[in-house]
């Protein structure tokens, strides 16, 4: 985001849910509710005028998101449809901001990777509104430019949010990778498939993690390498469950699968941690951000993070090599650079120091 840009968003969260028969904003959303899962996540990409319209049980939510520090507005709910409710807040922050992103309560759990994209290009191109879309289906949150509040604001109301900016010049649908923005909670059965997607994203699939490298043109050297380590850490894992260690053999696979998805930017495991946070599969960025050093606690026990890091030390694009053999090279290759060659150095004491703990237990011999 750049740092002149004001970029605010509004929630309206002022119906009854009767469809779902129970209060959307408060349902249970992974380890917070919905309308918490929404506000951070705006949050967390520097986001801090956002504007939550309540109405129904207006009290209730008021008071559990007073700590996120959200600015709250109520609405008539009796009365008012959603386009009157998403008119109070655009009108409060017309004024305030250069962009804001709108969505209703019941779709929260887009992820912050489609936030950035959206900014972006509203930054270079100046649409008027940017409608996300997956799979052709339009969804939320929508992005618009503030130079365009006024004209939604003065729309009749005709088929709500969608009437008022499909007239406008410059509305662009912005296809996206986020299946999230097309879900919402209008069913109990939507509710249940939107938290089993939330759990399963976390910790993407072998075919999911395919699909991310195909998206991000991994390099077919570097997917070959990934499948290779992904193969050596599963037989590892194996080993070392069946010694009693329990380490979660679906997080190795996806974090090893993906450890090397951006391996030709600079300090790739930091950026290839940051880039699968923002798209959501928290269950292992932080597998995938440890898999060039890893800190003390993961160098003295037997973790996702260190079987990932070992499986990849053990490979040399697609073939098996000894640790010895693997960092030989490297401090051959900077002997004449006295600092690089101490940093192998001590990469090559880190690596030697997880194998003698591993090999503690299971047999290295893969």
């Amino acid at each position: 985001m750049m740092a002149d840009e004001k970029i605010a968003a509004v929630i309206v969260a002022a119906g009854f849910s009767s469809r779902v028969k129970a209060f959307k904003p408060l349902l249970p959303m992974g380890s917070s509710t919905i309308i918490e899962t929404a506000v951070e996540t705006f949050h967390r990409v520097g986001i801090r005028d956002i504007v939550v319209v309540t109405g129904y049980k207006a009290e209730v939510l008021e008071a559990h998101i007073e700590h996120t520090g959200a600015i709250c507005l109520r609405s008539d709910y009796v009365h008012n449809k959603m386009f009157d409710s998403a008119c109070i807040g655009l009108r409060y922050l017309q004024d305030r901001c250069d962009m804001l992103f709108f969505t209703p309560v019941d779709s929260p759990l887009f992820t912050k990777y489609s936030l950035k994209q959206m900014i972006l290009k509203m930054q270079f191109s100046g649409n008027s509104v940017l409608c996300p879309c997956y799979n052709n289906e339009k969804g939320h949150p929508l992005l618009i430019n503030a130079g365009s509040i006024a004209d939604i604001l003065s729309h009749d109301g005709t088929d709500g949010m969608k009437g008022a900016y499909s007239g406008l010049k410059d509305v662009e649908m912005m296809h996206m990778v986020d299946p999230a923005i097309i879900m919402d909670v209008d069913t109990p059965e939507a509710y249940e498939a939107m938290k089993r997607y939330e759990q399963e994203r976390a910790v993407p699939s072998k075919e999911a993690c395919m699909k991310l490298h195909e998206l991000f043109e991994t390099p077919e050297k570097v997917q070959k390498h990934c499948e290779k380590v992904a193969c050596v850490a599963e037989r590892l894992a194996k080993s070392i469950a069946d010694k009693g260690c329990l380490p979660d053999l679906k997080k190795i696979r996806s974090a090893a699968l993906l450890h090397d998805i951006v391996r030709s930017e600079k300090n790739h495991a930091a950026r290839g941690e940051a880039l699968l946070e923002d798209l959501g599969h928290t269950g292992i960025s932080s597998i995938v951000g440890a898999h060039e050093e890893l800190d003390e606690y993961d160098l003295s026990h037997i973790t996702e993070k260190s079987v990932v890091y070992l499986a990849d030390k053990l490979v040399c694009e697609d073939v098996m090599i000894s640790i010895k053999e693997r960092f030989g090279k490297k401090m051959k290759r900077y002997r004449n650079d006295e600092n690089a060659y101490r940093a192998v150095q001590r990469k090559y004491r880190q690596a030697l120091q997880v194998e003698k703990m591993i090999s503690r237990i299971v047999n290295l011999s893969l």
